[in-house]
């Protein structure tokens, strides 16, 4: 079922940024922990409250973006804009000098990513139909789980060979590389006649 649904180029743009989701995750101990630590000398309490206020602004933000993204006629016009400033901020996290710098290009990735994620559900859903639709979601976990584990160890291991420095850009050119794929994989807004076909729960082919 997985290879089936894999062929729609929807789900396959969509399957990159799952993926990238969760191999940013899955680096992020490394890029943005090591990082706060040995080149701006924040101390744990901070990089603790950094974390925090980077969170509680990415649970603030997902209400309102949620809400945008269902009024939006293609839930890409939000994500395409929201995933770019996010691979732009990561990018430019190396070029902080100090704790606040970093604090807050940090915050301003995660607020773009949030702005981003909740679209991303809705989206799987509206590209297969309803009996598909269990396997979609299981399959949506599973590349964001892959992802984590091989950000996780590549980062690492790119990050002792090259600096955390070096690891953070890498981040930030994949996270790009995903969003040009979803953009070119993605359907744009929708026709009258894919709004019909989204009612019984599956875009019609490109």
């Amino acid at each position: 079922m997985w290879r089936q649904l894999m062929r729609q180029p929807a789900l396959q743009g969509l399957g990159g940024v799952v993926f990238m989701n969760g191999f940013t995750q899955g680096g992020f101990p490394i890029t943005v922990v090591l990082f706060a630590v040995e080149h701006c000398g924040m101390s744990s309490a901070h990089v603790g409250l950094m974390m925090m206020a980077n969170v509680a602004l990415m649970v603030l933000t997902t209400g309102p973006a949620t809400r945008l993204s269902d009024r939006l006629s293609s839930r890409k016009s939000i994500m395409v804009p929201a995933m770019s400033a996010a691979a732009l901020f990561t990018a430019a996290q190396p070029l902080a000098s100090d704790g606040l710098q970093f604090s807050v290009l940090v915050g301003l990735t995660g607020l773009a990513q949030a702005a981003s994620m909740p679209s991303i559900s809705p989206l799987v859903l509206d590209s297969v139909t309803a009996s598909e639709r269990a396997s979609a979601l299981a399959g949506r976990q599973m590349m964001q789980d892959a992802g984590t584990l091989l950000g996780a160890t590549s980062i690492g291991a790119l990050a002792s060979v090259l600096g955390v420095p070096a690891a953070i850009e890498a981040v930030a050119l994949l996270q790009g590389a995903s969003v040009i794929f979803f953009a070119l994989r993605v359907p744009g807004p929708l026709s009258s006649t894919e709004t019909a076909h989204c009612k019984v729960g599956r875009l019609p082919p490109k």
